[in-house]
């Protein structure tokens, strides 16, 4: 299927060790979560930090092959389909989470999608639960000109200031803003929920954070 040729494509420019080194430092920000939910979780990186700190990892990922990886490595909470329609799932279920994950998959979504991987994230947290969103920096020259065009799935950049207006019109605050000094061009990292976040940015990354 295409969906898949694409999702191989991706991983030629995707250095695992360099991922998962970028989202060892995200653990800790879901410290003293139960679960917390991967949108678009790939082959599993950051379930295996999860499961390593002592969390318990919902995965969710559009390409059949990564999610059989994640089963074959034992993350049995790992589902293929539709990130939106999960989420839509999760909620008509009733099943809250205290973290949502999401690395680098907005940026995959048109502007009405984008908006509503941020309502249906919101509303499936928990009481000071917390939404972690990560996406190219569309203030980075480099990024924007080249990075960010190697991924034949992206449809459109979104600027941190996109991101923390449809938050806050949603009902979440911002608690922080900072910048990714680590070097990986490309990411910005949004954490959201309704009591408290926490945000960053930097040349080559941006990332947000907060709590519901």
């Amino acid at each position: 299927p295409i969906y898949e040729v694409m999702h191989k494509l991706l991983y030629n420019f995707t250095n695992r060790e360099s991922v998962k080194r970028m989202q060892e430092p995200y653990v800790a920000r879901f410290s003293g979560a139960k679960d917390v939910l991967d949108l678009g979780c790939g082959r599993g990186l950051f379930l295996d930090l999860l499961k390593e700190g002592g969390i318990h990892p919902v995965g969710v990922d559009g390409s059949a092959e990564a999610v059989a990886e994640c089963l074959e490595r034992g993350h049995e909470d790992t589902h293929v389909g539709n990130v939106l329609e999960f989420l839509e799932t999760m909620f008509e279920e009733g099943r809250k989470f205290d973290g949502v994950f999401c690395s680098h998959l907005i940026e995959h979504l048109p502007g009405r999608a984008a908006i509503q991987l941020i309502v249906h994230s919101a509303r499936i947290l928990r009481p000071g639960g917390r939404l972690l969103i990560s996406t190219p920096n569309a203030e980075n020259l480099h990024v924007l000109a080249r990075q960010f065009w190697l991924d034949p799935t992206h449809i459109r950049p979104y600027p941190r200031q996109l991101i923390e207006a449809t938050m806050k019109t949603v009902g979440l605050e911002i608690a922080a803003s900072f910048d990714d000094t680590r070097g990986r061009a490309g990411g910005i990292e949004i954490a959201e929920g309704r009591e408290a976040q926490a945000v960053r940015q930097d040349r080559k990354s941006t990332r947000l954070n907060s709590s519901h």
